[in-house]
C-alpha cells in the first residue's frame, strides 16, 4: 500500500479517534452535570456571587440552599426545623466559608453563631425572656425582629459598608414560616448545633 494512503488512513483514524474521546468527554460531563442535586448547584451559584460581591443576589441563592437542601419547596406549609440537623457538613461548610471570606468575616452563619454566643452570656436564660435574647440577637445582626423584613443598608457590589451589621448577611429570610410570615428563631439555634456538630467532626 502506497505511504500516502498509509498516512491518509492514519489521519482519518486519528481524527475519529479524538471526535470519539471528544463526544465521551461531552457525555461524562453531561451526566456528572445531571447528577448534581439542585441543591449543589445552588451552592455553586452561591459560592460564585460572593466571588464577585453579589451580596444581596447571593443572599437569595443562599436561602434557595436551604430551603432545597432541606427538602422544603419554596412554598411550604410546615417547618420542619429539625431536618436542619441532616444538613450535609461540607455544603453548610463550604457556604460558610464561603460568605465569610468574601467579606473578610463579617457575614456568614458562624459569624452570627459567636455574635448568638456573646448574647447568650450577657443575658443568662435564669433572668431573661427565651424571646429577649433573639431580640438582641436581632438587634445586633440588623434584623427586624417581628416580621420578614430585615433593615436596609447602603449595599455595593464591591464593598461592604461600615454601617452594616457584623453577621447580616445570610439574612433571616431562610428561617420564615410560611403560615404567618414570621421568623423562627429556633431554626437558627439548631442550626448553630449543627455548625458545632459539623465543626467537632
Amino acid at each position: 500500500m502506497p505511504e500516502a494512503n498509509i498516512k491518509h488512513i492514519f489521519t482519518k483514524s486519528a481524527i475519529a479517534l479524538l471526535a470519539i474521546a471528544s463526544s465521551v468527554f461531552l457525555f461524562i460531563h453531561i451526566l456528572e452535570y445531571r447528577s448534581e442535586t439542585e441543591s449543589q448547584k445552588l451552592a455553586k451559584l452561591v459560592e460564585a456571587s460572593l466571588q464577585e460581591k453579589k451580596w444581596e443576589y447571593a443572599d437569595e441563592l443562599t436561602q434557595k440552599f436551604m430551603l432545597r437542601s432541606l427538602n422544603w419547596p419554596l412554598d411550604f406549609e410546615e417547618f420542619g426545623i429539625w431536618d436542619i440537623l441532616k444538613l450535609d457538613c461540607n455544603r453548610i461548610k463550604k457556604i460558610d466559608t464561603a460568605w465569610q471570606e468574601s467579606s473578610d468575616g463579617k457575614f456568614g452563619f458562624s459569624v452570627q453563631q459567636k455574635i448568638w454566643k456573646s448574647v447568650e452570656l450577657s443575658l443568662p436564660n435564669e433572668n431573661r425572656q427565651y424571646f429577649e435574647r433573639f431580640e438582641l440577637l436581632y438587634q445586633k445582626l440588623g434584623w427586624n425582629s417581628e416580621s420578614d423584613t430585615i433593615e436596609f443598608y447602603d449595599i455595593s457590589e464591591k464593598s461592604i459598608s461600615p454601617d452594616i451589621p457584623e453577621g447580616y448577611f445570610p439574612s433571616k429570610q431562610w428561617t420564615l414560616s410560611y403560615l404567618d410570615g414570621n421568623p423562627r428563631p429556633d431554626a437558627l439555634l439548631i442550626l448553630f448545633k449543627k455548625l458545632d456538630s459539623c465543626h467537632s467532626s
